[in-house]
């Protein structure tokens, strides 16, 4: 495998782009009318692609159809991560149980996926403290 990019579908790739740069820390590394490209540095091996969500680049069968995954970013700080995400103000759906730089939140961004924002002690270590339906 020489890359693993995960294609986010969005209603609005300005927002979302946004949404992501500044939550996990991406950088811009190209763009077009209908899809942003964010990686964590110039030779991004991995990274997220937010593309229109009807754009013709589209697979036809995920077209409009944003569901069936979520996604974890893992940061430093949850606090200084969660200032972020209330300041496009979409939904928390779990905050962190203890406050500080260490936890784990569940929110939805602004096309309504899930995404999990965790620190590296926590990651796929801390369970769900609610089911989300």
């Amino acid at each position: 495998m020489r890359k693993l990019w995960t294609s986010l579908l969005s209603r609005d790739i300005d927002r979302a782009a946004a949404f992501y740069r500044l939550l996990g820390g991406f950088i811009e590394l190209g763009r077009t009318d209908t899809y942003v490209l964010l990686g964590d540095d110039e030779t991004a091996r991995s990274g997220l692609t937010i593309i229109d969500w009807v754009s013709e680049l589209v697979p036809k069968g995920a077209r409009g159809v944003p569901e069936g995954s979520y996604l974890t970013l893992v940061v430093d700080d949850i606090e200084a991560a969660l200032e972020i995400v209330r300041d496009f103000e979409v939904e928390i759906m779990e905050s962190p149980v203890e406050t500080g730089p260490s936890g784990r939140a569940v929110v939805r961004d602004i096309d309504g996926r899930i995404v999990e924002i965790v620190t590296p002690d926590t990651h796929l270590v801390v369970p769900p403290r609610e089911t989300v339906a």
